[in-house]
């Protein structure tokens, strides 16, 4: 079990409180760590390129761990 702490920080090194997020092993791939949204979409490749209209929201979702495992 391996925790990992999530810290928001900006280009300007202006850092907001992070939070902890427990997972099962120690190493895993950066995309199994991170899910984004663009849009109502889904993006699951990390090197995919993605349109960014004026507008358009991009999602970063907090993960939680399912109760019982």
């Amino acid at each position: 079990m391996a925790r990992v702490t999530f810290v928001d920080e900006a280009t300007s090194g202006d850092r907001a409180g992070g939070w902890e997020f427990e997972v099962a092993e120690e190493r895993l791939a950066l995309r199994e760590l991170i899910l984004v949204l663009v849009g109502d979409r889904q993006v699951t490749e990390l090197d995919e390129v993605v349109d960014l209209p004026l507008g358009t929201e991009v999602t970063f979702l907090k993960l939680v761990a399912l109760a019982g495992g």
